[in-house]
This record gives structure tokens, C-alpha cells and sequence, in this order.
């Protein structure tokens, strides 16, 4: 159980600190306003928005302004790719994305994925909009062979990711 605590706080620390990360790029490099959620997250709690009926969704970790718009961003921090049928592939808990797809459809608002892959080639900093579907994306079950090895996961072919550049704000200005 110990060991299990540790790499959940170990996890959490490499998550935040590439938030931060990203958080500098946006502000230095692409001249954003960032209002980053995980300054206020402590390890007991997940900042959350909450809609009517006392609904709860998990928050953004970011919410930037640039040109005018304001609108989310998660950020997903990771060492290594997915390899999966010669092509490679980066993503995220599913039953995260169903709460950020539902957030997106309820208030019209696009949101923005950005992943910092930092040890494996090629590495850097990539983004995509939340996609409901596309032919780049899909969900994996968790399982191999019929038998669970891992969480749910929404995956985005590396071929729908494009690297973030001192354009980044106006490309997502037309959101």
C-alpha cells in the first residue's frame, strides 16, 4: 500500500511539473494568459466546475486567454508513446474524456489537449482539439486478449498532433 501511495504522489508531482512547464511555454512563447488550476490543487482534491443538480465535473488544468477567446486546456505529461499497429499514439485516462466531452458539448466551448512527451523521440510539445471522433483517434478497453491489463484509454494517433509554435494562438483564435 505504501509503495502504491508513493508513485500516485510521484505521478502527481511529474504531472504538475509539466503543467508548469507548458504553462511557461504558453506565457513566454506564445504570449497567453494562463490561469493554471493545479496552483490550487492540493493532493486531497481535484478542482472541479459544477453545473446545475450539483453535477460535478473534473476542471481543466488550464484556462488560457489569448486573441480575444478564452477556453480550456488540459495538459497530459508523458515519457513514452503508444506503439500500436506501426503507428504511434499518446493519451488519456477514457473516463476523463467523457467528462470533458460532455463539458465541451454542454457549453459549446472547444477545449484543447496539449502533450508534453518528454523522453521518447519525437519529443516536445503537441496539440490537438478535444476530438469526439475522428479517423486519428480511438478507444482502447483496457484489455488484450479478452483480459484487462490497464484503465480505459481515448488515444490520439501522433498524426492528428501537430507541434506547438509561436502560432499556436492564432490557430486556436478560430475556435
Amino acid at each position: 500500500m505504501e509503495q502504491k501511495q508513493i508513485n500516485f504522489d510521484q505521478l502527481l508531482e511529474f504531472g504538475e511539473n509539466g503543467e508548469a512547464e507548458v504553462t511557461k511555454y504558453l506565457m513566454d512563447t506564445c504570449n497567453m494568459m494562463v490561469l493554471p488550476l493545479y496552483q490550487f490543487n492540493g493532493k486531497d482534491s481535484t478542482p472541479l466546475i459544477i453545473h446545475k443538480n450539483n453535477k460535478k465535473f473534473i476542471a481543466p488544468d488550464l484556462t488560457c486567454f489569448a486573441n480575444g477567446n478564452m477556453f480550456p486546456i488540459e495538459v497530459k505529461t508523458k515519457n513514452t508513446w503508444v506503439h500500436w499497429d506501426n503507428q504511434l499514439e499518446t493519451g488519456f485516462n477514457y473516463e476523463h474524456y467523457k467528462n470533458y466531452k460532455e463539458i465541451q458539448e454542454l457549453t459549446q466551448v472547444q477545449w484543447i489537449v496539449i502533450f508534453n512527451q518528454k523522453i521518447e523521440e519525437p519529443t516536445g510539445y503537441f496539440y490537438t482539439r478535444l476530438t469526439v471522433q475522428d479517423k486519428f483517434c480511438r478507444h482502447w478497453d483496457g484489455k488484450v486478449g479478452g483480459k484487462r491489463v490497464g484503465k480505459e484509454l481515448w488515444l490520439y494517433n501522433k498524426e492528428i498532433l501537430k507541434p506547438i509554435t509561436e502560432y499556436f494562438p492564432q490557430e486556436i483564435s478560430n475556435i
